[in-house]
């Protein structure tokens, strides 16, 4: 029993050298972004310190939690259309 390894990061998103997937995604879109505006390096800048304040701000919590924080406090609706806004808490019934 003692020889017996538990893996305790089964369920981790996939990861890419030190970021998430989530984080190179956005850094290759800003990459793109900058060789079609024929700024690069600035863009790559950009696409850095943005991934690292994604990086910083989702760390330690849940994959969806971006979509959860945005749907708590931006002002634009979700689309769906039998479930009320999320500022009305009381519900009846």
């Amino acid at each position: 029993m003692g020889d017996t390894r538990i893996p305790t990061r089964l369920d981790e998103p996939a990861r890419i050298l030190m970021w998430d997937a989530s984080q190179v995604g956005l850094l290759v879109a800003f990459v793109f972004l900058g060789i079609l505006l024929k700024d690069p390096i600035t863009w790559i800048a950009a696409g850095l310190v943005v991934a690292h304040v994604l990086g910083k701000f989702t760390g330690g919590r849940h994959r969806r939690f971006l979509l959860h924080w945005v749907y708590w406090h931006l002002p634009f609706g979700s689309g769906f259309t039998r479930t009320p806004p999320s500022h009305l808490r009381e519900f009846i019934g």
